[in-house]
């Protein structure tokens, strides 16, 4: 075992590492504990080695980067993965289930198994060769099943289990013994096979997103329960404001998950707050799809005079809005809308965002908005920095500025705090918790409640009625 800032900082390497990396997995030896990286290429592996070896040989006995690409000598799923230790890097699950697989495979010879186990990962189904009757397929499945499950990888949908081999591809040997046996009928099937790596590679692919219904759920819309605090400060066309915000999300199964949003604060001395919500299905691989639903209030506002009797008119302005909203994932970018109807103090209305968001780094976000409701627009840019400080890795700092309908201007700045697993921005944003309706929808609250009271006949008049 190893401690938990140790653990953390694996992860973390893992998550920033430019290239992806396959699995980080802990060994135990005579000397003491041995990290093991594994990356696809040779050069990249190089590159691995160089910067793992700066961030953590001293910590570890021995450290290794495995290129999977390129291996030597290995010939089976369980001469890869199988050989014991543990893992702290497996982003889809899928060394988990082939080291499953392996273990299956061999209490089923425990159980006087003896014939040879096969995966095809293109059909993403074991194969057992020369097998009379169900009861082993059923068997096989069952331990299968179980030892995914001791392992915190289950199958999204459990895999086929056939007792023949397939008419073509070539299927990746499971097991050790499989290698050993004599090939029988079709004669050839896994003859050569035994050092070709692609079809290992195909098959831990395969093993990782093993779902048939669903071949892209492999991880969850919400990696765990996850929180965020943050407080802003800035100008609402020349009006200063103040305001706190957190964000609580969950995860509801799988595919889904829910955020509660909410905010207080200042803004032109007055007092303001607004909650939110959101309801959706996301695959961090693809995007996010959901509901939301907004409500917002501003405290005595002075809405001018908004009759030829000069009797100023104070009050609460508020707005709720419903709608949908959906992410894109495109590698660095990722392209983001949201849109309903809003009502409240300002008349009812359609509203609609449109947000592109690049991660010039893992850590660094750059955005550009456009937003339209009411009949009014607004342009604003962002940037969001997360420094990795090692006393608060959650710690990001963000600043945003904009233009819009009837020389509107707003600047704000500030902080944010992430709760939760230690990773990216990136990884936040796609993983955790999507962009919070607080206080994200406050420039579009503010500028319509300031531009009526603009628009007013009567407004801001100090002069008699008789002189209008």
């Amino acid at each position: 075992m190893i401690k938990k800032p140790l653990r953390r900082a694996i992860l973390e390497f893992c998550n920033r590492y430019s290239t992806p990396i396959l699995f980080a997995r802990l060994q135990a030896t005579a000397a003491g504990p041995r990290l093991v990286f594994g990356i696809a290429g040779t050069d990249a592996a190089a590159s691995l080695r160089a910067l793992a070896a700066l961030a953590f040989e001293d910590a570890f006995a021995a450290l290794d980067v495995v290129d999977v690409s390129s291996a030597d000598g290995v010939e089976n799923l369980e001469h890869l993965f199988g050989q014991g230790g543990e893992w702290l890097f497996d982003p889809t699950l899928a060394l988990r289930r082939a080291e499953a697989a392996a273990a299956a495979a061999n209490a089923l010879r425990g159980e006087g198994w003896t014939g040879r186990i096969g995966f095809e990962p293109k059909r993403r189904i074991f194969y057992l060769e020369d097998t009379a009757g169900g009861a082993w397929l059923n068997q096989f499945q069952v331990l299968l099943t179980e030892e995914a499950g001791r392992r915190g990888a289950e199958f999204v949908q459990p895999p086929q289990v056939l007792p023949a081999l397939p008419d073509a591809g070539v299927p990746a040997v499971v097991d050790r013994l499989s290698c050993r046996q004599e090939v029988s009928a079709p004669a050839g099937r896994f003859a050569g096979f035994r050092f070709r790596l692609k079809p290992l590679i195909a098959a831990i692919l395969g093993l990782g997103f093993l779902n048939m219904a669903q071949p892209a759920a492999a991880e969850p819309a919400v990696s765990e329960l996850n929180g965020k605090l943050g407080a802003s400060g800035g100008s609402f066309d020349g009006k200063g404001s103040g305001i706190g915000f957190g964000s609580v999300t969950a995860p509801l199964g799988h595919s889904f998950g829910l955020q509660i949003d909410a905010g207080a604060g200042s803004i032109d001395s007055n007092a303001y707050w607004g909650t939110g919500a959101h309801l959706f299905w996301r695959d961090p691989s693809v995007g996010l799809l959901g509901l939301t639903y907004s409500y917002h209030r501003w405290h005595d506002f002075d809405f001018g005079f908004l009759n030829p009797s000069n009797i100023p008119v104070v009050a609460d302005a508020f707005m709720h809005r419903a709608g949908l909203e959906g992410e894109w994932y495109l590698s660095r970018f990722t392209l983001s809308g949201r849109g309903g109807y809003q009502d409240g103090t300002l008349n009812g209305d359609g509203y609609g965002q449109l947000k592109l968001k690049y991660y010039a780094t893992d850590d660094l976000a750059v955005q550009a908005t456009a937003d339209h409701f009411g009949g009014q627009n607004l342009i604003r840019g962002g940037v969001e920095y997360r420094p990795n400080l090692e006393v608060l890795s959650g710690l990001s700092l963000f600043a945003e500025g904009g233009y819009g309908s009837q020389d509107y201007a707003m600047g704000q700045a500030g902080i944010r705090l992430y709760f939760g697993k230690p990773t990216t921005l990136i990884g936040r944003d796609r993983r955790s918790d999507p962009d919070s309706l607080v206080p994200e929808e406050t420039n579009a609250f503010v500028q319509q409640i300031k531009n009526m009271r603009s628009n007013q006949r009567y407004a801001v008049s100090t002069a008699p009625v008789g002189d209008k």
